[in-house]
């Protein structure tokens, strides 16, 4: 089939309309060669960066060039001009057509663009924690270094907001609306609840976390849907979304600005405080990743302060590699 037909089913996932067997063959024309992935990556870039611009109205030349042809034989008629050979008089109609069409065109494309970007803000958390107050009443949490795009009025159908990078919503309930939020990979479906999205292209993973209530999230890519409810989670990895139940008592630890273990294996423990301070840190001794810990400390002690807790309690030592990268030396299990 021609390019132009995937060039279609693209768009129909875009806009979420476009079938299992459809979903399908477009995902095996995409993984046919490196060409194909990169027209889609180009298609689903230039789709966000236009807020997802649709014309509001389907353009069909061929009916508007009858009418336009018609409206010009009754004024040919009416006024008695001698008309021109016919390969001419076509050719010179459909120049005005084409000029026509490209005006009126452009003007519908300006007035929209316009509208499209007065309806929408964007807001970066860029060096702490924002907090977002949506016309619906609903609240947003927005993550260091995440950015948040929204209407300033919603639509009569549907609350629709576009997230990069993690988020902690609050939303209020509106049987008549549901509320949406839109990742890169992800979306995520609710009337009324409060949960997590983290999707952040550079480690690969995204994921939802639901506090309370009930979601619905949907793997972009995957094609993959899956219903979550409170201390659930969807982990997507490896183009594969998985529901899991939510132990990880730091899921929120960015926003309640704390960490919280419970005999939790150290090297889980790296994990969380090198995610919670954006820094790279790796064990040297592999016989202490399953070593026991428990405690709870504050996100806004200094990273230095957090390595010597550790080393009271597993006798690690820390070498710095560079300011965002450490090796923890050595320790022990008590």
């Amino acid at each position: 089939m021609d390019q132009d037909y995937y060039i279609n089913l693209i768009y129909k996932q875009l806009k979420g309309i476009i079938s299992d067997e459809e979903a399908i063959e477009l995902q095996g024309w995409q993984q046919s060669s490196a060409e194909n992935q990169a027209l889609k990556n180009e298609i689903y870039e230039a789709w966000e960066n236009s807020e997802h611009y649709e014309l509001p109205f389907e353009l069909n030349l061929d009916e508007d060039y009858a009418q336009l042809q018609s409206k010009i034989r009754q004024n040919d008629h009416a006024q008695k001009v001698k008309k021109l050979p016919t390969e001419r008089r076509n050719n010179h109609w459909w120049r005005i057509a084409a000029a026509l069409a490209i005006i009126l065109l452009a003007g519908f494309l300006l007035r929209n663009f316009l509208n499209q970007e007065e309806k929408w803000l964007e807001q970066t958390a860029e060096k702490e924690i924002l907090e977002i107050n949506l016309q619906d009443g609903t609240k947003v949490f927005l993550n260091t270094g995440s950015s948040l795009s929204y209407p300033e009025t919603f639509s009569s159908k549907e609350r629709l907001v576009k997230l990069k990078g993690e988020a902690f919503f609050e939303v209020v309930k509106d049987q008549s609306k549901p509320f949406r939020v839109n990742s890169p990979e992800l979306e995520v479906q609710v009337l009324g609840t409060s949960f997590n999205v983290r999707d952040e292209l550079q480690n690969g993973q995204a994921s939802v976390s639901v506090e309370e209530g009930k979601v619905k999230v949907s793997s972009i890519f995957a094609k993959q849907t899956l219903m979550l409810v409170a201390q659930e989670s969807a982990i997507l990895e490896n183009n594969t979304l998985e529901k899991k139940q939510d132990t990880n008592l730091n899921t929120l630890a960015w926003k309640r600005k704390s960490l919280s273990f419970s005999n939790t294996r150290l090297e889980d423990v790296i994990e969380d405080i090198a995610r919670q301070y954006g820094l790279k840190i790796s064990l040297d001794n592999p016989f202490t990743d399953d070593c026991p810990f428990s405690g709870r400390f504050s996100t806004d002690l200094p990273i230095e302060n957090i390595f010597k807790i550790l080393n009271d309690i597993h006798d690690i030592e820390v070498q710095k590699i560079n300011e965002q990268e450490y090796l923890l030396i050595g320790g022990r299990c008590k």
